[in-house]
């Protein structure tokens, strides 16, 4: 079941959206980048260009910072500079961590001059993803996403309530979203799965949202014999025999509740980790338990509000995760 607050239409400008006078005449929602995504892709890619050079960047609010890829600095020539004390940590140990320093950076309306992304990936691995813009630079904004419409937007609100951000005037949702560090900003929030807190968080770089084994396990996730193993996922980064899917009774996300639903189950904590401070021991990539992925972007328009810490979200249909055929109860 789901508590939906109402929400007041308003119509969008070139720069910005019109809120109604009823709520605050001093609202202003100014748009400050649109990215047009690549309809023919899973993830939300956008055309962009390095130093005038065409690539395609990854719009990743579950990478805390952006990257370039080793391949791509050979291929334009850049040369790369190795990062003091910093190391990227991995299952097979450990490696050294290097950065690139980009004359210009275009991607959608967006662009940066002199700026310096850390290198990433092997030098000889092709990949179609050259740039990944991560949360350093997405959490700077307020950020819509409105994936059904192969859009990704940035907003800079003066004097709006959480109402009229919601500005396409559908019914919504909230989450409280949970406070970050300046220096390593992320989208978490707490779900509810089987009735137990689980920390999450909304992970734009993820074809599916998944979940960690250990919390499937502690939560009671079932696993049924048909269930075989689905396959790498992107972001996640397991193989085929340690992703499975886990069948829960319920999953909720603030106002938003769904009853039966199926969601992907890998090892998270096997990802990257690395460190600018010298200390070379290894650690968790993070507390997170759950990345919420682009299946339910999918489903749902969804306003991060930094300001007031709040994602806002309208269901727009369809199923909510990419192993499940449920969709929430509206009433």
């Amino acid at each position: 079941m789901l508590k939906l607050h109402a929400a007041v239409g308003a119509a969008m400008a070139c720069v910005a959206v019109a809120a109604p006078a009823m709520a605050s005449a001093d609202c202003k929602l100014i748009q400050i980048a649109q990215f047009k995504l690549d309809p023919h892709s899973a993830s939300p890619l956008v055309d962009g260009t390095v130093n005038g050079h065409p690539v395609k960047v990854l719009l990743d609010t579950g990478s805390d910072f952006s990257e370039i890829t080793y391949y791509e600095t050979q291929k334009l020539g850049l040369p790369t500079s190795e990062m003091t004390g910093a190391r990227a940590y991995g299952v097979g140990g450990s490696t050294q961590m290097y950065s690139a320093e980009i004359n210009r950076l275009e991607v959608g309306d967006l662009a940066r001059n002199n700026i310096v992304l850390l290198v990433a990936g092997d030098r000889h691995d092709a990949s179609e993803v050259g740039v990944v813009i991560g949360d350093d630079v997405l959490s700077k904004a307020d950020i819509e996403f409105d994936l059904a419409h192969n859009a990704i937007r940035l907003f800079e609100p003066k004097g709006c309530t959480s109402q009229q951000l919601v500005y396409w005037g559908a019914a919504y949702s909230q989450a409280d979203l949970l406070p970050w560090e300046r220096d390593a900003p992320r989208i978490q929030t707490q779900v509810l799965l089987n009735g137990k807190q689980t920390l999450a968080e909304l992970d734009s770089g993820a074809d599916t949202t998944f979940v960690d084994a250990s919390v499937a396990d502690a939560d009671g996730a079932s696993r049924s014999a048909a269930d075989a193993p689905t396959g790498p996922i992107h972001g996640a980064g397991p193989t085929p025999e340690e992703s499975w899917v886990g069948h829960f009774d319920s999953f909720g996300l603030g106002d938003e509740k769904i009853s039966h639903v199926a969601i992907q189950v890998v090892n998270i904590m096997r990802g990257m980790s690395y460190t600018t401070t010298g200390d070379l021991t290894p650690r968790r990539v993070s507390s997170t338990q759950m990345y919420v992925g682009d299946d339910f972007l999918r489903a749902h328009r969804v306003f991060v509000d930094n300001q007031d810490h709040l994602i806002l979200f309208s269901y727009q249909g369809g199923p909510v995760f990419s192993t499940a055929q449920s969709a929430p109860s509206v009433k």
